[in-house]
């Protein structure tokens, strides 16, 4: 799996999919994925509204949290959280129950409480984008994560 920021969001590459998060301009992703709840942007290969999807064997299940979506998304090997906002406590309880403690990695972007989020959902890897105070783990420009062997461990995208 390969993670790096873009100016507009960030861009993911998951087996033979690359899905790029905040970032409609992007000229190379197959997917893109809006965390702000936009029903006006109609596309074929953009995910802007809660619900369940399937591209190229690639699951992604959208859940409203007030104006935007949180996502987790991935195949039977890796399932990644992705979240732009504090999930309310029934969002986060929705999301743990369905996934019962088999997320692997969570993005974070604005999200003061990720450590509390982190150990909640039981999650190896946080990736951090944005400004985070304290922050003590790695802080990279890019990032390739062998999902096979996972460590604990904390990243920045700068």
């Amino acid at each position: 799996m390969e993670i790096k920021k873009t100016d507009e969001g960030i861009e993911i590459k998951l087996t033979n999919l690359k899905i790029a998060f905040e970032d409609l301009k992007s000229k190379t992703a197959d997917i893109k994925i809006l965390s702000k709840i936009t029903p006006n942007i109609n596309e074929a290969n953009i995910i802007n509204l809660p619900g369940e999807y399937e591209i190229k064997g690639i699951f992604f299940r959208g859940y409203q949290n007030q104006e935007s979506i949180i996502f987790v998304f991935g195949n039977r090997e890796t399932k990644v959280l992705y979240a732009t906002t504090e999930p309310a406590d029934n969002v986060q309880k929705n999301i743990k129950e369905e996934f019962d403690e088999t997320i692997d990695i969570g993005i974070f972007k604005n999200i003061k409480n990720w450590q509390k989020l982190k150990n909640d959902l039981k999650l190896k890897v946080a990736i951090l984008i944005g400004k985070v105070e304290n922050f003590k783990g790695e802080k990279v420009k890019d990032l390739k994560l062998n999902i096979k062997k996972l460590e604990e461990k904390d990243y920045l995208l700068i």
